[in-house]
């Protein structure tokens, strides 16, 4: 699984060429989309009367899927074109940071996951948690059709899929977080919402199972804690 690059840009734009920026931020637009470029943060630069530290203006962020990704983008001839076009003219000065986040440990790994799930489950929509599961990935869910232990990444999502369909999450409350020392960690937290239009309140503690930097292993266990 490839990792993010994220681009840090300062920059003082010319005041005089405003018009100019516009029209490379409505250009470079769809090329991000494109790409699957995020802006994850634009903002001022703050300055401070005791800081010995130069402030550039204007601070943009920027998070692409891959390096390779970025090399793309960078070299596809449109953008090469609105460069030649825009950008030797908007700027009196600029500098960029490139960088790849450094991996986390396993608890990292681990809660990272269960933040896409718990937002996954809220939002209707677990593609995040996806990304993140290992093609073996094994589940134990203790009732039901999926009773039982189930394997691989294909009929987890449909598993996933199904929960969805039935069930509407209007919070997730996490609690606290158990390790074994080594490879699982257990979420326990309380959720609520409907089941089938019913309303529905339950507390839950699923276990997650690291392999580098992903899930390759879940549990689940509910109506057992008082």
């Amino acid at each position: 699984m490839s990792q993010p690059l994220y681009v840090f840009s300062q920059s003082e734009l010319d005041p005089a060429q405003n018009a100019l920026y516009q029209q490379y931020l409505k250009g470079a637009y769809p090329l991000m989309v494109e790409y699957g470029v995020q802006l994850v943060m634009a903002g001022d630069a703050v300055g401070s009367d005791d800081g010995h530290y130069e402030t550039w203006p204007n601070n943009v962020i920027l998070k692409y899927p891959s390096v390779e990704a970025h090399h793309a983008f960078i070299h596809d001839p449109r953008y090469i074109e609105l460069g030649e076009k825009y950008g030797a003219h908007m700027y009196k000065r600029i500098r960029l940071s490139k960088f790849v986040p450094r991996a986390g440990g396993p608890e990292s790994v681990a809660r990272r996951a269960f933040e896409a799930f718990s937002m996954g489950l809220l939002g209707g929509d677990l593609s995040a948690y996806y990304d993140l599961l290992t093609d073996d990935y094994t589940f134990w869910f203790p009732s039901g059709k999926y009773k039982g232990e189930n394997k691989g990444k294909a009929n987890a999502m449909q598993f996933y899929g199904f929960v969805l369909s039935v069930l509407k999450f209007s919070k997730i409350e996490l609690e606290r977080v158990y390790s074994d020392g080594g490879s699982w960690f257990m979420f326990e937290f309380q959720d609520e919402g409907t089941l089938r239009d019913a309303p529905y309140q339950n507390r839950v503690v699923i276990g997650l199972q690291v392999r580098g930097q992903q899930i390759c292993g879940y549990r689940e266990y509910f109506g057992l804690i008082a």
